[in-house]
Protein backbone atom coordinates (compact mmCIF):
# COMPACT_ATOMS: atom_id res chain seq x y z
CA UNK A 1 0.00 0.00 0.00
CA UNK A 2 2.83 2.09 0.69
CA UNK A 3 4.36 1.66 -2.93
CA UNK A 4 2.39 4.98 -4.98
CA UNK A 5 3.61 7.00 -2.04
CA UNK A 6 7.41 5.82 -2.52
CA UNK A 7 7.24 6.75 -6.39
CA UNK A 8 4.90 10.17 -5.76
CA UNK A 9 7.54 11.17 -2.85
CA UNK A 10 10.91 9.72 -4.24
CA UNK A 11 11.81 7.69 -0.92
CA UNK A 12 14.72 6.17 -1.44
CA UNK A 13 13.90 4.90 2.55
CA UNK A 14 11.30 2.87 4.82
CA UNK A 15 10.08 5.52 6.49
CA UNK A 16 8.93 5.88 10.42
CA UNK A 17 5.45 7.31 10.82
CA UNK A 18 4.99 9.43 14.25
CA UNK A 19 2.18 10.03 15.83
CA UNK A 20 2.12 12.88 18.32
CA UNK A 21 -0.99 12.84 20.52
CA UNK A 22 -2.66 15.84 22.56
CA UNK A 23 -1.12 16.93 25.33
CA UNK A 24 -3.13 19.11 27.57
CA UNK A 25 -1.13 22.28 29.05
CA UNK A 26 2.64 22.51 27.98
CA UNK A 27 2.96 18.68 29.35
CA UNK A 28 4.42 17.17 26.10
CA UNK A 29 4.06 12.90 25.73
CA UNK A 30 6.35 10.78 24.04
CA UNK A 31 5.18 10.42 20.24
CA UNK A 32 4.05 6.52 19.30
CA UNK A 33 5.52 5.31 16.08
CA UNK A 34 4.94 2.99 13.35
CA UNK A 35 8.46 1.21 11.87
CA UNK A 36 6.90 0.43 8.27
CA UNK A 37 10.39 -1.75 7.68
CA UNK A 38 10.20 -3.56 11.45
CA UNK A 39 6.09 -4.05 11.69
CA UNK A 40 5.32 -4.49 8.19
CA UNK A 41 4.14 -2.87 5.32
CA UNK A 42 0.73 -4.61 4.53
CA UNK A 43 -2.54 -2.44 5.20
CA UNK A 44 -4.01 -4.51 8.13
CA UNK A 45 -0.28 -3.49 10.12
CA UNK A 46 -0.83 -0.15 9.08
CA UNK A 47 -4.24 -0.10 10.64
CA UNK A 48 -3.64 -1.84 13.71
CA UNK A 49 -1.31 1.12 14.18
CA UNK A 50 -3.55 3.92 13.23
CA UNK A 51 -6.28 2.36 15.56
CA UNK A 52 -3.84 2.32 18.40
CA UNK A 53 -2.85 6.35 17.89
CA UNK A 54 -6.86 7.17 17.34
CA UNK A 55 -8.29 4.84 19.94
CA UNK A 56 -10.73 3.45 16.70
CA UNK A 57 -10.79 0.33 15.63
CA UNK A 58 -11.00 -0.04 11.74
CA UNK A 59 -10.03 -2.63 8.96
CA UNK A 60 -8.72 -1.96 5.76
CA UNK A 61 -10.90 -2.61 2.68
CA UNK A 62 -9.31 -5.46 0.57
CA UNK A 63 -9.85 -6.82 -2.85
CA UNK A 64 -12.10 -10.40 -3.14
CA UNK A 65 -8.74 -11.70 -4.85
CA UNK A 66 -5.26 -10.58 -4.15
CA UNK A 67 -2.31 -11.29 -6.74
CA UNK A 68 -0.87 -13.71 -4.19
CA UNK A 69 -4.46 -15.86 -4.22
CA UNK A 70 -4.43 -15.60 -7.86
CA UNK A 71 -1.06 -16.52 -8.65
CA UNK A 72 -1.22 -19.43 -5.87
CA UNK A 73 -4.55 -20.48 -7.92
CA UNK A 74 -2.97 -20.42 -11.39
CA UNK A 75 -0.27 -22.64 -9.63
CA UNK A 76 -2.19 -25.05 -8.17
CA UNK A 77 -4.89 -25.16 -11.12
CA UNK A 78 -1.77 -25.63 -13.65
CA UNK A 79 -0.18 -28.41 -11.49
CA UNK A 80 -3.95 -30.15 -11.45
CA UNK A 81 -4.16 -30.19 -14.91
CA UNK A 82 -0.51 -31.71 -15.46
CA UNK A 83 -1.40 -34.29 -12.90
CA UNK A 84 -4.46 -35.19 -14.76
CA UNK A 85 -4.02 -34.94 -18.32
CA UNK A 86 0.17 -35.53 -18.56
CA UNK A 87 1.08 -37.64 -15.74
CA UNK A 88 -0.80 -40.64 -17.02
CA UNK A 89 0.20 -40.27 -20.73
CA UNK A 90 3.93 -40.59 -19.34
CA UNK A 91 5.60 -43.74 -20.47
CA UNK A 92 7.01 -44.37 -17.11
CA UNK A 93 9.97 -46.84 -18.63
CA UNK A 94 11.49 -44.34 -20.23
CA UNK A 95 11.55 -42.21 -17.04
CA UNK A 96 14.94 -42.18 -16.44
CA UNK A 97 15.39 -40.71 -20.21
CA UNK A 98 12.39 -38.24 -19.61
CA UNK A 99 14.64 -36.72 -16.41
CA UNK A 100 17.63 -36.42 -18.09
CA UNK A 101 15.97 -34.49 -21.08
CA UNK A 102 14.32 -32.83 -18.44
CA UNK A 103 17.38 -31.70 -17.13
CA UNK A 104 19.49 -30.83 -19.68
CA UNK A 105 16.75 -28.60 -20.97
CA UNK A 106 17.19 -26.77 -17.99
CA UNK A 107 20.68 -26.41 -17.66
CA UNK A 108 20.75 -25.15 -21.44
CA UNK A 109 17.72 -22.21 -20.54
CA UNK A 110 19.78 -21.47 -17.49
CA UNK A 111 23.19 -21.17 -19.33
CA UNK A 112 21.44 -19.38 -22.60
CA UNK A 113 19.59 -17.05 -20.57
CA UNK A 114 22.48 -15.41 -18.72
CA UNK A 115 23.08 -17.18 -15.70
CA UNK A 116 26.77 -17.06 -15.65
CA UNK A 117 26.82 -13.32 -16.41
CA UNK A 118 24.64 -12.14 -13.34
CA UNK A 119 26.72 -14.54 -11.29
CA UNK A 120 30.13 -13.25 -12.34
CA UNK A 121 28.50 -9.45 -12.51
CA UNK A 122 26.06 -9.87 -10.03
CA UNK A 123 23.78 -6.68 -11.50
CA UNK A 124 21.19 -5.16 -9.80
CA UNK A 125 17.99 -7.57 -10.38
CA UNK A 126 15.83 -4.62 -11.81
CA UNK A 127 16.01 -0.47 -12.19
CA UNK A 128 14.36 2.19 -10.71
CA UNK A 129 13.68 5.33 -13.93
CA UNK A 130 13.97 8.86 -12.66
CA UNK A 131 10.38 8.98 -12.18
CA UNK A 132 9.76 5.64 -10.10
CA UNK A 133 8.94 3.22 -12.27
CA UNK A 134 10.72 0.20 -12.21
CA UNK A 135 13.05 -1.03 -15.40
CA UNK A 136 13.14 -4.97 -15.66
CA UNK A 137 15.20 -4.36 -18.69
CA UNK A 138 18.72 -2.48 -19.17
CA UNK A 139 19.46 -1.48 -22.69
CA UNK A 140 21.97 -2.89 -25.03
CA UNK A 141 22.68 -6.54 -25.02
CA UNK A 142 26.12 -6.19 -23.45
CA UNK A 143 24.25 -5.65 -20.12
CA UNK A 144 21.57 -7.22 -18.44
CA UNK A 145 19.41 -6.90 -14.76
CA UNK A 146 18.96 -10.25 -12.91
CA UNK A 147 15.36 -10.60 -13.97
CA UNK A 148 16.25 -11.16 -17.36
CA UNK A 149 17.30 -14.48 -16.64
CA UNK A 150 14.09 -15.61 -15.03
CA UNK A 151 11.88 -14.15 -17.63
CA UNK A 152 14.08 -15.70 -20.83
CA UNK A 153 14.00 -18.98 -18.57
CA UNK A 154 10.01 -18.55 -18.60
CA UNK A 155 9.65 -17.92 -22.07
CA UNK A 156 12.08 -20.49 -23.46
CA UNK A 157 10.24 -23.44 -21.03
CA UNK A 158 6.67 -22.26 -22.61
CA UNK A 159 8.17 -22.05 -26.24
CA UNK A 160 9.58 -25.88 -25.45
CA UNK A 161 6.54 -26.84 -23.63
CA UNK A 162 4.53 -25.81 -26.49
CA UNK A 163 6.12 -27.88 -28.81
CA UNK A 164 6.48 -30.89 -26.65
CA UNK A 165 2.48 -30.59 -26.62
CA UNK A 166 1.85 -30.24 -30.41
CA UNK A 167 4.53 -32.61 -30.93
CA UNK A 168 3.76 -35.93 -27.99
CA UNK A 169 0.43 -34.95 -26.27
CA UNK A 170 -1.77 -33.71 -29.50
CA UNK A 171 -1.79 -36.75 -31.62
CA UNK A 172 -2.93 -38.80 -28.75
CA UNK A 173 -5.79 -36.81 -27.74
CA UNK A 174 -8.95 -39.56 -29.23
CA UNK A 175 -11.59 -36.96 -29.09
CA UNK A 176 -11.79 -34.60 -31.90
CA UNK A 177 -13.15 -31.54 -30.12
CA UNK A 178 -10.38 -32.30 -27.21
CA UNK A 179 -7.62 -32.60 -29.56
CA UNK A 180 -8.49 -29.18 -31.36
CA UNK A 181 -8.36 -27.92 -27.96
CA UNK A 182 -4.59 -29.08 -27.45
CA UNK A 183 -3.63 -28.10 -30.48
CA UNK A 184 -5.14 -24.25 -30.34
CA UNK A 185 -3.54 -24.70 -26.52
CA UNK A 186 0.01 -25.61 -28.38
CA UNK A 187 -0.29 -23.04 -31.12
CA UNK A 188 -1.31 -19.91 -28.80
CA UNK A 189 1.55 -20.70 -26.54
CA UNK A 190 4.33 -21.27 -29.39
CA UNK A 191 3.02 -17.62 -31.02
CA UNK A 192 2.69 -15.98 -27.20
CA UNK A 193 6.26 -17.29 -26.53
CA UNK A 194 7.95 -16.29 -30.05
CA UNK A 195 6.12 -12.48 -29.12
CA UNK A 196 7.35 -12.65 -25.92
CA UNK A 197 11.12 -13.59 -26.60
CA UNK A 198 10.55 -10.39 -29.58
CA UNK A 199 9.47 -8.19 -27.32
CA UNK A 200 11.91 -8.85 -25.04
CA UNK A 201 14.65 -7.86 -27.29
CA UNK A 202 12.88 -5.23 -28.51
CA UNK A 203 12.95 -4.35 -24.33
CA UNK A 204 16.36 -3.73 -25.12
CA UNK A 205 16.48 -0.97 -27.33
CA UNK A 206 20.09 -1.13 -29.09
CA UNK A 207 21.51 -3.93 -31.43
CA UNK A 208 25.05 -3.31 -32.08
CA UNK A 209 25.16 -5.86 -35.24
CA UNK A 210 22.24 -4.24 -36.85
CA UNK A 211 23.38 -0.37 -35.69
CA UNK A 212 20.31 -0.14 -34.96
CA UNK A 213 18.69 1.74 -32.11
CA UNK A 214 15.40 -0.76 -32.31
CA UNK A 215 15.10 -4.50 -32.71
CA UNK A 216 13.11 -4.36 -35.77
CA UNK A 217 11.04 -7.59 -35.55
CA UNK A 218 7.83 -8.21 -33.35
CA UNK A 219 4.95 -10.58 -33.34
CA UNK A 220 1.72 -9.60 -31.71
CA UNK A 221 3.19 -7.22 -29.56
Amino acid sequence: MFEPSYKQNRFTHVPVIYNFPVAPGKTVADPSEFDVARQGFQAENFADAMSDFLQVSFQPKKPLFTKPFLIQAGLVTALTIAAVVVLPRLNYTNAGRSASLLICLSLVFTFTSGYMWNRIRNPPFMLQRPNGDVQMFMEGFQMQTGAESPILIAIYAGIALSLVVLNNLAPTVRSAPLQLAVVLLGVAGLLGGFSALMDTFRRKKYVPCLRSPYYPFHLFI
